[in-house]
């Protein structure tokens, strides 16, 4: 739902294919030549600087040729391309995603950007811990503090795959009712409006969510009231069969219609030092 279906697919280190063309090396062939080492590298942390060395120096022998890994490099994307759409305001990664996801054509995810841009939240303000701050300063940076704590308690947890798309994600509007009726195939839909329609479904979900909450507040009231009603009975028995009664004035005014069913002989009232009798 995410994102395209790409475990089989190494991912693509733009940076290392960025050094090697900078180094003179064609992209394709330096794409061929990345590719090389995902089939025999098996830890994922690699040294960037030692790999394009070695990769460099392997292309100037030409170890490598146009289409030798087909199946690694046929799912990453141009550079330029890359680059085209984190113009838009993507970061590298999401871009390498959605255009694996529109089958490398930048124009899909223009269009869909062009009807809602990337409008990120802005970034939470901090102010430098070594700075000298006076009284007021001090009231902001705490303030700033707990905002963003807040925000991060109230923000919704993502897999940890798609941590990264989690702000894109969530700027993006819902889907309308009409825009949702009309999907037939989830997996035809852009990337942009697969999160458009997650969004729809969180909404949809918050509502069926605070429809049950209605529900059993309803629920707890009534019981509630049900429980109270027992429990005043149950004083009223304890208060009938006692011969001496003694409460606070606060006792007396909770307990007034009691009283009067009660009818006392006696009322004795305590208040500082005046005492009355009844």
């Amino acid at each position: 739902m995410w994102t395209p279906n790409s475990k089989k697919n190494h991912e693509l280190n733009v940076e290392i294919i960025r050094q090697l063309v900078c180094k003179g090396a064609s992209e394709k062939m330096a794409r061929e030549a990345y590719a090389s080492s995902c089939t025999r590298r098996k830890n994922d942390e690699i040294d960037v600087i030692e790999v394009v060395k070695d990769l460099y120096q392997k292309i100037k022998r030409k170890h490598f040729y146009i289409g030798m890994y087909p199946a690694y490099t046929v799912h990453w994307p141009m550079l330029k391309d890359i680059d085209e759409v984190m113009h838009l305001g993507y970061s590298e990664k999401v871009a390498i995603v959605l255009l694996q996801n529109a089958k490398m054509n930048v124009e899909i995810i223009k269009a869909e950007c062009k009807r809602f841009p990337v409008q990120l939240p802005k970034e939470p303000f901090f102010i430098e811990e070594d700075e000298v701050f006076d009284e007021e300063e001090d009231l902001l940076r705490e303030a700033k503090k707990d905002e963003e704590k807040e925000r991060q308690k109230q923000e919704r947890k993502l897999p940890i795959e798609v941590e990264e798309f989690g702000k894109y994600i969530r700027s993006v509007p819902e889907m309308t009712e009409n825009e949702r009726k009309k999907i037939t195939v989830i997996w035809n839909l852009p990337l942009q409006a697969r999160w458009r329609l997650y969004q729809f479904w969180v909404s949809e979900a918050k509502v069926l969510v605070q429809r049950s909450l209605l529900e059993h507040e309803e629920h707890y009231f009534y019981y509630k009231s049900q429980v109270n009603e027992l429990n005043k009975k149950l004083d009223k028995i304890i208060l009938q069969n006692a011969k001496v009664i003694g409460m606070t004035t606060t006792g007396a005014a909770r307990y007034q219609s009691y009283l009067e069913e009660l009818r006392p002989a006696i009322f004795n009232f305590f208040m500082s030092t005046f005492n009355s009798y009844w």
